[in-house]
């Protein structure tokens, strides 16, 4: 009898130390910036985006700010025809491309005007949908 309560307080002790350490390893790693967990959405959606190519052609650019809660801000431009690029607004020196509202041009830290076709940055693929809709696939970067 007494070896089972041992085996008991013993088995009971190790699962509660087990989840403490499942618990802190979790914790680590969702709170490490080296490590980007694949929850959430990697795609997002424009209702009617197709319609603003026009506006888009007039104004520049348009802005996503962390379109899907990664610190990633994406600028969506309309280049030609039904053809959209949609690339990630900082440059690999930290850079964050601002839009001229005057000239409708991209430009970056330097005030140098960023050239959308080919994008200054890494790009992602863009599709026009029947209805209209743009899609932007942020799983992985369009060749």
């Amino acid at each position: 009898m007494r070896n089972r309560r041992v085996w008991l307080v013993t088995a009971a002790v190790a699962g509660v130390i087990a989840l403490v350490l499942i618990v802190v390893v979790i914790v680590e790693l969702a709170t490490s910036p080296d490590v980007q967990n694949q929850l959430g959405q990697n795609v997002f959606r424009i209702p009617g985006g197709a319609s603003l190519a026009r506006e888009v052609d007039r104004n520049g650019p348009l802005l996503f700010r962390d379109a899907i809660g990664r610190d990633r801000d994406i600028y969506l431009d309309h280049v030609d025809g039904r053809r959209w690029v949609a690339f990630e607004a900082r440059l690999s020196s930290g850079c964050q491309l601002t839009l001229d509202r005057t000239t409708g041009e991209l430009r970056d830290c330097d005030g140098q005007v960023a050239a959308t076709d080919p994008p200054p940055t890494r790009a992602y693929r863009v599709v026009v949908e029947r209805d209209g809709d743009l899609v932007v696939n942020l799983r992985s970067p369009a060749p």
